[in-house]
């Protein structure tokens, strides 16, 4: 069943050339969103993540230029110039946002080059988890703000259209969308990759399934986290 709620939207009703201009980083936003989702279903973890970060970023300088404001010219999503702006701007938005959960994007971005990060770098990914925060928070920014201007035939992007029929793209494993209960969902067992980079041993990856995962609204974990036991350097996981 779809989920039906009585949202007041933040129109945006802006001349063409603003109108066309935000319109753009919305509907890139939600091209990479749903290529994320994909990745994610798949088990390509880090790989959907770091597509989530390019979705996220994209609904950020959105929101920007909607209002006019000056677009950072770089891929950090957790930086302050974007904070204030929905804080100040859409701050029903910014109260329903873990930034947790972008701070934890932001970092998974970093591992775009392996080689590039520093020693004791460490993440952890969940599958279903990621999933779930990523949907409620897209959902969020696109039922909330609606740009409109005179080269619209109609008030509905891509994401309306999408969730007016159902686009399997959309609606697989969407609990939100499916109006499935989000502890149900997240708390069952489920794929989780993790990640070190240490001095001596290089690069540590695993990837396996647990029945531990919490709705807990945590993302930062320390993971593949050192131990050193009778003089032996061993490693524990996150589950």
């Amino acid at each position: 069943m779809l989920m039906e709620e009585n949202r007041k939207f933040k129109k945006m009703v802006l001349n063409n050339e603003q109108g066309q201009y935000a319109a753009s980083f919305f509907r890139a936003a939600y091209q990479d969103y749903l290529s994320a989702r994909q990745l994610l279903i798949n088990d390509l973890l880090l790989q959907g993540c770091i597509m989530a970060n390019t979705a996220i970023e994209k609904y950020f300088k959105g929101m920007k230029a909607v209002l006019n404001e000056s677009i950072p010219r770089h891929h950090d999503i957790t930086v302050n110039r974007f904070k204030n702006t929905i804080k100040n701007k859409f701050g029903v938005i910014y109260e329903r946002i873990n930034f947790e959960f972008i701070e934890f994007v932001s970092k998974s971005y970093a591992l775009r080059y392996s080689d590039e990060v520093p020693v004791e770098f460490n993440l952890a990914i969940i599958r279903g988890k990621t999933l779930a925060e990523l949907d409620y928070l897209v959902t969020e920014i696109e039922e909330n703000i609606m740009i409109t201007h005179s080269l619209l035939r109609e008030n509905k992007n891509m994401y309306r259209f999408h969730k007016d029929i159902e686009y399997h793209l959309l609606f697989n494993y969407n609990y939100y969308l499916k109006s499935v209960d989000k502890t149900n969902f997240i708390e069952q067992r489920d794929t989780v990759y993790e990640f070190r980079k240490t001095s001596e041993r290089g690069v540590l990856e695993i990837q396996y399934t647990t029945d531990q995962i919490k709705n807990d609204g945590k993302f930062i974990y320390d993971a593949f986290k050192p131990d050193f036991i009778d003089g032996k350097n061993k490693f524990n996981l996150c589950f």
